[in-house]
């Protein structure tokens, strides 16, 4: 951990967990002295992998719970998600004594994939289809410019906004998306000329002004970036911030950290 770049404080943090720790084994009903542990579980070990039993303990806690809440666990809606190394046998074996399918992607969790690449195009062109999907099915009606403001101020406007809280999007594709709100507001049917009566920025300013109130996604992007990098100054023991010191500025604080040869995206936003 410290060739990787932890703080030392981090470090001896975990270690302590590993050294302080005592087990105490029962052999034939008689129990032993306690020890203390030099490492942790070696990787074969026979009490570190999973195994039939394992499984079968797994579905009968999910029984459990559904007895002990009243609550059914929609098992249809339920998935599995494998790493790519688990051998096929153990999937199906799996997969039948929990009765859920496997899937190859894990699907979506506040609005982002679970998983994607490298790829910072594949992850906003993810943003503008999800908001794309949303005006399109909204042309299908015949919407009162009071009913599009609510939907653009309330849902067309929200859907970026916990990307935009993680990552810094690039200034022309937050212009992107307001254009296809724009052309929303504009031209309700998709097969009408949208003529844009007033630029956006003046629909942007507040009401009492003249404008719409409608959201800048590049300051809103900026604001929202801005908020953590407060919380890192304000409230550096929360968990989140503890773990971006130990992994990026060790040795400094957070006005006096920089971007690095190999930073994230998330850390480069903040930066």
């Amino acid at each position: 951990m410290l060739k990787r770049g932890f703080d030392v404080r981090w470090v001896n943090l975990v270690m302590n967990l590993v050294r302080t720790v005592q087990f105490l084994l029962v052999l034939n009903g008689v129990q032993g002295d306690t020890f203390t542990p030099t490492r942790g579980i070696r990787q074969g070990d026979p009490l570190s992998p999973a195994n039939t039993q394992n499984y079968r303990n797994m579905r009968l806690l999910l029984d459990g719970y559904c007895c002990a809440c009243s609550q059914q666990i929609n098992f249809g809606k339920s998935s599995l998600f494998f790493s790519p190394n688990t051998p096929a046998s153990i999937r199906t074996h799996l997969g039948a004594i929990l009765r859920m399918t496997m899937v190859d992607d894990p699907g979506k969790y506040l609005g982002l994939p679970t998983m994607w690449g490298r790829s910072k195009k594949e992850a906003m062109q993810f943003v503008r289809e999800k908001l794309l999907r949303k005006l399109s099915g909204w042309k299908q009606s015949l919407l009162s410019e009071a009913s599009k403001e609510v939907l653009i101020k309330a849902v067309a406007q929200a859907v970026p906004n916990y990307p935009m809280g993680v990552f810094l999007f690039p200034k022309m594709f937050c212009t992107k998306m307001e254009f296809e709100i724009a052309n929303f507001w504009w031209g309700q049917k998709q097969e009408e000329r949208k003529i844009h009566w007033v630029r956006w920025t003046e629909l942007g300013l507040p009401k009492h002004e003249g404008g719409m109130g409608f959201r800048d996604f590049h300051d809103f992007n900026l604001a929202l970036l801005a908020k953590q990098c407060w919380q890192l100054l304000t409230e550096p023991n929360f968990l989140w911030a503890r773990l971006i010191k130990a992994r990026y500025f060790p040795g400094c604080n957070f006005m006096e950290a920089t971007k690095g040869s190999r930073a994230s995206w998330a850390w480069a936003s903040l930066i």
